[in-house]
């Protein structure tokens, strides 16, 4: 199976976010991009992608997923409970995850956001 995942609830304000657009403002294209790009940088590095590789960025509350394929994947950004089958996993570290398993992210304790990372990367080009 590709790398897909299944999103069970997709949080408050979850969406796929990357460095921005620079250059085109004459246009009226806003640079937009990531909220706190040194942690989406981390994200990414954490699991070997380039750290401008797009990310899943979540506000305050985050998603529940179920992966449908083994993958390596970070969290980054704020205080957060996060659970793997129902057990705390750390932030800021690689995580192993497979085919099957569960990823739930409660509401943050102190901070805004939060960035997920997949080793696979091209997170807006994936089937999710």
């Amino acid at each position: 199976m590709r790398n897909k995942i299944r999103f069970l609830h997709g949080g408050l304000m979850t969406s796929i976010q990357d460095r921005g657009r620079s250059g085109y403002m004459q246009y009226g294209v806003a640079p937009a991009g990531a909220m706190d790009l040194f942690s989406m940088s981390i994200a990414n590095l954490l699991v070997g992608n380039n750290k401008e590789e797009a990310v899943l960025e979540t506000t305050y509350l985050g998603p529940t997923i179920e992966f449908l394929c083994d993958e390596t994947i970070s969290i980054t950004g704020a205080k957060t409970l996060v659970t793997l089958n129902d057990l705390p996993v750390p932030l800021w570290q690689s995580l192993e995850v497979k085919a099957g398993d569960i990823l739930k992210m409660n509401h943050t304790v102190s901070g805004i956001y939060n960035y997920i990372a997949f080793s696979r990367g091209q997170i807006g080009r994936a089937h999710v």
